[in-house]
C-alpha cells in the first residue's frame, strides 16, 4: 500500500508540532485541540491519522528523535553499543522522552497504553535485529529487555547520565553472557 506523499507530509508536520509542544509545555499540553490549533489542521485529520493520543504517542515514540540511527554491522557488540547510544540519545530528546514517559504512565490503566507498548518493544527487537542480521546474532526479549532496559534504568528512574562507558560496560556483559561465550570454569 503507498500512501499519497500529501497526507505523509500532513502526518509528519503534525508530528514534528505535537514534539515542539510536548518539548515546550509537556505531555499535559498534548491535546487534540491545542495540537489542531498549533498544527493548522483540523482535529478530524488528527483523529484520521491517530484514533487516541495514545496512538500518536506510539508514532512519536517509533519516529524516534532527530539523532542518528546506527548502521547494521558484522560486529554485534559494536553494533549494540551504536544502538544503545542511539536509545539514550533519543531519549535525551524532551518530547521523545515525554511521549515515552507518558505511555509508561497510561500503561498502569490503560489497556491501548499497554499493547502499544509491547508494540514499541517487538519494533525496537526487530530493528536491533535487523541491524545485527550481518553479525548472525539474534536478540532474544530477555536480552533486549537486559541492554536496553539497563540505559532506562539509568535515564528515567536513577535519573544518572547513561555514559558511554555506562554502554561499554552493559554491552561487556550481555555479550560475555551469551551461551557461546560462556566459560564454566568449574568442569575442565
Amino acid at each position: 500500500m503507498t500512501t499519497d506523499p500529501r497526507v505523509e507530509r500532513t502526518r509528519l508536520h503534525v508530528l514534528q508540532q505535537a514534539r515542539e509542544l510536548i518539548a515546550a509545555d509537556g505531555t499535559g499540553a498534548l491535546t487534540y485541540t491545542a495540537l489542531a490549533k498549533r498544527a493548522q489542521v483540523t482535529r478530524p485529520t488528527l483523529y484520521r491519522h491517530w484514533p487516541t493520543p495514545t496512538e500518536l504517542l506510539v508514532d512519536l515514540v517509533l519516529q524516534g528523535g532527530p539523532t542518528l540511527y546506527p548502521y547494521p554491522g558484522t560486529d554485534a557488540p559494536t553494533v549494540v553499543r551504536a544502538f544503545l547510544r542511539s536509545l539514550r540519545d533519543g531519549m535525551g530528546d524532551p518530547a521523545l522522552a515525554g511521549a515515552f514517559s507518558a505511555l509508561i504512565s497510561a500503561a498502569e490503566h490503560d489497556p491501548t497504553a499497554r499493547s502499544a507498548l509491547h508494540e514499541v518493544t517487538q519494533n525496537r527487537q526487530a530493528a536491533l535485529n535487523t541491524l545485527l542480521a550481518p553479525s548472525s546474532v539474534h536478540i532474544q526479549p530477555p536480552e533486549l529487555a537486559q541492554l536496553s532496559g539497563a540505559v532506562l534504568f539509568q535515564r528515567f528512574i536513577a535519573r544518572t547520565d547513561v555514559t558511554d562507558a555506562f554502554i561499554d560496560e552493559v554491552t561487556d556483559r550481555w555479550w560475555h553472557a551469551r551461551p557461546e561465550h560462556r566459560h564454566d570454569d568449574e568442569h575442565p
